[in-house]
């Protein structure tokens, strides 16, 4: 900003006209290296002139759990808050590849720049959209602290509202006896009570619940034309209190039924919200949704969705994992209880002092779940190796206690980045039982020991999952004896149990499970591994593992000695003897709705965790 002076219209006769059609919905304009800063507003030539705004990705959340098709671009005006969709350039989106690092937040410069009330769109009018200042991660709703919720319930030109009244509003989001569980609960318990909200006052709202009315319907409108006239609304509403929707963290907006996004044809959204922004808009009966809510508050918390197995596609990549408020939202008051993933949690800092990064292999330890964090005995309630993969307990109790899937397990996810044009921060790697593991990468392996405990919620003690992390060429670790109470694990070199001596050179794996299927012999792994051949040659890789004599790795590499390829007069280690009966990773199936027939993405291993259901019990144990 030169600081320049400001005019709120063009001054050349078409732009004058076009400025006070619409008037402070054209924002500011500026012309660049004004050398006199003492005479007001002057006379602009609209190709010296800029329309400046802050760039939004909207992302909608579809009725059906579709993916919604658009990439939609909004620009929110500097003088009133009001969104507009923008269609930015081929060239502004080469320059500015990341949506997230690049393009949310960042204010802009529409070059001759009009903003039409009429289309709720900005165009530009030589096709030049420029980066001024680019405020990565700008977020203004807080992951922690005080803050504060405006709910506002709009009625159409006929004076119908919503399904969802101004109790139940109020309800749903702040809590009272129709709704146990509502957005502030949740989230106060997900965070530890790091993160509280409380309702907008000092506005004649009810409970912190406002309602407005619009001179239009509804039906088959285009919702994100109608949010402009709303918001002009709601500040209509609150300018004699002197606020603004910027007075508080968080607008919700609870909209009639009908209306439609731009591609739906059919009013099949069911809310949505921007990420980093403060606002999240709900469609009619989904207004009072417990995961609809907090999923949206969650993007402007700056959270994108938890995706399911990284090998999916389409809705289930995106939106697939089912233990995370960030996957698919439900048609239900008050429920489910669940939380985030550890990545979403990483992320919005609430554990970070009890995040552990395993970096030195290999590691045996417990970890605790993310909902016992509070407790004094709780240690490390996030694992992180490498540089993006995140490992949880996802105990099925207290504010998790209605997780839809993977309960009880532990989860590894991984930072999967921006594909195909949308950023997904996590996708599903496995869901692991007691006995169960994954090879990462094949590199390392994370796996569930056999001893694991769910404790009462009435506990003094936290949950607990014995965890094993190692190199892929080294025996369990399980066996390392580990103090509960003791943090950090145990990562010191660890002596496995006497080795099984035979008299051949090496051995090859017969009859084992691979990627959830059950292969013979390695003859019959070949004809389905892809890269079986290239991969041989790398002495952590799986066939080299499985498959050393397949491979003909059994004598020395250039690199030094192969660790599966023993000398026939030295005993070899049959390194995981227990891969026969264990599932190494995620068994996908195609997940089919409705009726209770999901499918469920488990590292099946031999052992259950043990539920302790009361004080009682959990002391005989």
């Amino acid at each position: 900003d030169d600081g320049a002076p400001r005019s709120s219209y063009y001054e050349n006769d078409t732009s004058a006209a076009v400025g006070r059609s619409f008037g402070d919905n054209i924002g500011r304009i500026e012309k660049q290296h004004v050398n006199n800063k003492n005479k007001g507003n002057l006379r602009r030539k609209t190709e010296d002139a800029c329309l400046y705004c802050t760039m939004y990705i909207l992302d909608v959340q579809m009725e059906d759990h579709s993916v919604h098709p658009d990439t939609v671009y909004r620009c929110e005006l500097e003088d009133d808050g009001v969104m507009y969709t923008i269609e930015p350039p081929q060239s502004y989106l080469e320059a500015n590849p990341d949506p997230v690092d690049d393009i949310i937040g960042a204010r802009v410069c529409v070059e001759q720049g009009v903003a039409d009330a009429s289309t709720n769109l900005i165009t530009s009018g030589n096709g030049v959209v420029r980066t001024v200042e680019r405020r990565r991660h700008r977020q203004l709703a807080k992951n922690s602290g005080d803050s504060t919720i405006l709910v506002v319930r709009v009625k159409d030109g006929r004076g119908t509202g919503p399904v969802v009244s101004m109790n139940q509003l109020e309800g749903a989001h702040f809590g009272n006896s129709q709704y146990p569980v509502s957005v502030v609960s949740q989230y106060r318990d997900c965070s530890n009570g790091k993160l509280r909200y409380r309702p907008a006052s000092d506005i004649g709202a009810q409970g912190g619940v406002i309602e407005v009315q619009v001179d239009f319907s509804f039906e088959g409108a285009n919702v994100y034309s109608s949010e402009a006239a709303v918001l002009r609304q709601v500040n209509a509403r609150l300018a004699p209190y002197g606020k603004s929707m910027q007075s508080w963290d968080h607008v919700s907006f609870c909209v009639p039924g009908g209306s439609k996004t731009n591609t739906d044809g059919g009013g099949g959204w069911l809310a949505y919200a921007y990420p980093f922004g403060r606002t999240s808009w709900f469609n009619n009966k989904w207004c009072d949704s417990l995961s609809a809510v907090v999923h949206e508050f969650g993007h402007n918390l700056g959270l994108l969705h938890s995706g399911g197995d990284a090998s999916a596609s389409g809705v289930e990549l995106e939106y697939g994992d089912q233990s995370s408020m960030m996957g698919f939202s439900y048609l239900e008051k008050s429920k489910p209880q669940m939380c985030f993933n550890a990545e979403k949690s990483q992320q919005l800092g609430w554990y970070n002092d009890k995040i552990l990064t395993v970096n030195k292999f290999p590691w045996t330890g417990h970890l605790n779940p993310m909902v016992d964090y509070g407790m004094s005995n709780a240690h490390q309630v996030i694992l992180k190796v490498g540089a993006s993969t995140m490992i949880h307990f996802n105990a099925a109790t207290k504010a998790n206690r209605g997780t839809r899937e993977y309960a009880n397990t532990i989860i590894v996810s991984k930072n999967l980045g921006t594909v195909k044009g949308r950023s997904y921060t996590s996708n599903v790697l496995a869901a692991l039982n007691p006995g169960g593991f994954i090879i990462v990468e094949n590199t390392y392996i994370i796996e569930a020991c056999n001893d694991a405990v769910v404790r009462s919620e009435s506990s003094s003690r936290p949950s607990y999952a014995k965890m094993s992390i190692r190199w892929s060429h080294e025996a369990s670790s399980c066996d390392q004896e580990v103090d509960p109470n003791e943090p950090g694990g145990v990562q010191t070199p660890y002596t496995p149990p006497s080795p099984i001596t035979y008299t051949n050179a090496c051995l090859d794996m017969v009859d084992f499970n691979f990627n959830g299927v059950r292969y013979n012999d390695c003859d019959d792994l070949a004809r389905s591994y892809r890269n079986f051949i290239s991969e041989c040659a790398h002495p952590n890789s799986i066939p080299s593992w499985y498959c050393p004599a397949r491979c003909n790795q059994c004598g020395s590499r250039s690199g030094g000695a192969d660790p599966l390829a023993q000398t026939a007069t030295a005993p070899i280690v049959q390194k995981e003897d227990s891969v026969r009966r264990r599932t190494t990773t995620t068994t996908t199936t195609n997940r089919r709705r409705g009726a209770n027939q999901e499918s469920r993405r488990h590292a099946l291993g031999e052992g259950k965790v043990r539920l302790e259901t009361s004080l009682r019990e959990e002391e005989e144990n």
